[in-house]
């Protein structure tokens, strides 16, 4: 497919020093998508040369997404946005075909599935084969993606708790009962590289 115009979907990653989101775009090949690092480190210089924008805000994953999205504007542009963690394993042609299915689907609110080879916390999330896609009452917030509109109607809820631990089955609620818009995506798989657990638990029970 030849992309003509403006890129209608938007990735906003919450990255830190050993992120994964380098390898989602290959500068030599047209992609649907623009890419934004909103970045949680401290090295004044890691991201600035790659060809994507890098925003600062520290603090877990939905706190810094919240101040980032409420302060710019920029993503209003687009008709979808993804909000994945940087331990994510994927490749452009996935990212453009999850994004390709959002919009076929008219879905609100989705993620893709997750490979065997992930760590995980639900079953769920983990790729069926017998489907290309699941209607679900849960999306996991380590991926999330949103139509820009329900996005919008979501982003009070970023700063409901430090953890984001429970917006998974918020969002779907808000989209109302029985309304096939939120779902898990078969025929586009990541793979989730790490463990859960680490700095971000320890500083948690601290706050």
């Amino acid at each position: 497919r030849v992309l003509t115009g403006r890129r209608r979907f938007l990735v906003v990653v919450r990255a830190g020093d050993a992120s994964l989101h380098p390898a989602w775009v290959d500068p030599s090949h047209p992609r649907s998508f623009d890419l934004v690092v909103s970045y949680y480190g401290r090295d004044p210089e890691r991201y600035r040369d790659a060809p994507f924008r890098r925003v600062d805000d520290p603090g877990q994953k939905f706190e810094g997404l919240k101040a980032l999205l409420e302060r710019e504007g920029f993503w209003r542009d687009y008709d979808w946005i993804w909000l994945p963690d940087d331990d994510l394993a994927t490749e452009p042609a996935g990212i453009d075909r999850m994004f390709a299915m959002m919009e076929a689907l008219s879905f609100d609110l989705a993620q893709p599935s997750l490979d065997w080879h992930s760590h995980y916390w639900w079953g769920i999330t983990l790729r069926s084969p017998s489907f290309c896609v699941r209607c679900t009452d849960m999306v996991e917030i380590m991926a999330p993606c949103f139509s820009r509109g329900f996005l919008e109607r979501c982003l009070p809820t970023f700063g409901a708790n430090l953890s984001g631990w429970g917006l998974s089955f918020v969002w779907p609620h808000l989209l109302g009962r029985g309304l096939r818009r939120c779902g898990i995506l078969d025929d586009v798989t990541v793979t989730h590289t790490r463990a859960g657990g680490g700095p971000s638990y320890e500083r948690l029970r601290a706050e």
